[in-house]
């Protein structure tokens, strides 16, 4: 059985899947899966993080990387359970943008940056994304980086203090007039006098029970 070790500061990303939970170690430049049982694996070698990470249906592995403006997709070929295929799925963003908050919806990888979020799939099974597309670019965001899905299909965005719905996100992701409801008004997720620049991107997660999950940090940074 493995253990976690040089990870100072620098774990991050932690997501669930069905055998345990991935975890990123960014001072060693790998991820690691706990397994249920305890075991640690290291699953992907020379793949710094420092944003988010999403796994899809079919396995695939998608990595942000902030400081260099890209969204890696790792893929296991052998079935070995080590991810040793690695493409650039998204690249060429502007790195102070931060692509941070990946969520996989019916086959489309969803990004936010910290004015924007897109949308992205691989439609000729390359590795590397072939459409790209912005999601209401006519509305300002402020760090939407939580950003989830419902069972009914409905887009939870939640920024810096603000958490926003929309219920026909599918099908109206670049009109101007797309609909968007207010869940939690402008200043009233976290305390005004509480805001902070640094740390204050939330995750969102719809849990079982139907609930929406955010998270703040503490103190809300």
């Amino acid at each position: 059985m493995g253990t976690l070790e040089g990870t100072g500061n620098n774990t991050d990303s932690p997501i669930a899947t069905e055998k345990g939970i991935l975890l990123a170690q960014n001072d060693l430049s790998q991820i690691v899966e706990i397994s249920l049982d305890g075991k640690v694996d290291v699953i992907a070698a020379d793949t710094y993080t420092g944003g988010a990470m999403a796994v899809t249906p079919d396995g695939t592995l998608y990595v942000s990387v902030p400081k260099e403006g890209r969204i890696v997709a790792c893929r296991d070929r052998d079935g070995d359970g080590v991810y040793e295929t690695r493409t650039d799925f998204v690249r060429g963003k502007e790195a102070n943008t931060v692509l941070q908050g990946v969520q996989w919806h019916d086959g489309w990888l969803w990004f936010a940056q910290l004015n924007a979020i897109s949308k992205a799939r691989d439609t000729n099974g390359d590795g590397v994304a072939d459409e790209v597309k912005s999601f209401a670019p006519s509305l300002k965001f402020t760090n939407p980086n939580g950003v989830c899905w419902t069972k009914d299909g409905f887009l939870i965005v939640v920024e810096h203090n603000r958490v926003l719905n929309f219920p026909a996100a599918e099908f109206f992701y670049e009109s101007p007039d797309v609909a968007a409801f207010v869940v939690v008004k402008e200043g009233e997720l976290i305390p005004k006098e509480e805001e902070s620049y640094n740390h204050t991107a939330r995750v969102c997660r719809i849990g079982p029970d139907d609930r929406l999950y955010i998270s703040l940090g503490q103190p809300f940074n």
